[in-house]
């Protein structure tokens, strides 16, 4: 699909815009070339962690590795099996159930992404809890606030916009660094509950993010 895009392109211009033709080929076959590359490289990448898997099995982290690369081709049904494969032999941290909770709704499974989300909410807790190191300690509460941010996703594609307005606002209050997102989504949240939701569009287009604001509140 996208190198037929782009021998589309090149006709077009060929034809309209002749004099730039040669610059823009060589500009939109780098592209590609470009696109083409990383994709061989996560194959790559999984091709590497099978041959590790068939020697060890049990290696949790050959599976984590694998089940990334799959995620970041949109093989989601094959990094959630991964994912599992690896918190059963031990990787019982809370970045693998966040990271299996996203490919979880990306492929509609909202319920179980939540859940995913909640164990790793719990478990970054508790990190955060026993760890002593303050700036760490902040690392980790901001990685709290993306994972509820990404619950509250999942939440309002379940339709509980409540609870989803719920953890965007805590997402919000533990980062206020990083809040352009939480505050569209939030927005979008409480605009399917029927709720005032103008101010959080505003807010986050303030932030760069315009698009909601700009086509319902203005």
């Amino acid at each position: 699909m996208f190198k037929f895009d782009i021998e589309e392109q090149l006709l077009v211009y060929e034809k309209v815009f002749p004099f730039l033709f040669v610059i823009l080929s060589f500009s939109l076959i780098a592209q590609e070339d470009t696109y083409q590359s990383r994709i061989v490289k996560k194959q790559r990448r999984i091709a590497d962690a099978t041959t590790t898997i068939r020697l060890n099995p049990s290696d949790a982290q050959a599976h984590v590795n694998r089940a990334i690369a799959y995620a970041e081709l949109r093989m989601y049904e094959s990094a959630i099996a991964d994912y599992t494969t690896a918190i059963r032999l031990g990787a019982d941290w809370a970045d693998i159930y966040y990271r299996r909770g996203t490919a979880r709704s990306f492929f509609g499974e909202y319920n179980s992404a939540v859940s995913d989300f909640t164990t790793a909410i719990i478990l970054n807790s508790d990190a955060a809890v026993m760890e002593e190191n303050d700036v760490y300690v902040r690392n980790l509460t901001w990685i709290k606030a993306s994972i509820l941010s990404a619950r509250g996703n999942a939440y309002t594609d379940l339709g509980e916009y409540n609870a989803a307005i719920a953890d965007f606002t805590t997402a919000i209050r533990l980062n206020p660094y990083d809040t352009k997102s939480s505050l569209h989504n939030r927005g979008r949240a409480k605009e399917k509950a029927g709720l005032p939701y103008c101010s959080d569009y505003k807010r986050a287009c303030e932030l760069g993010k315009c698009d909601l604001y700009n086509r319902k509140c203005r």
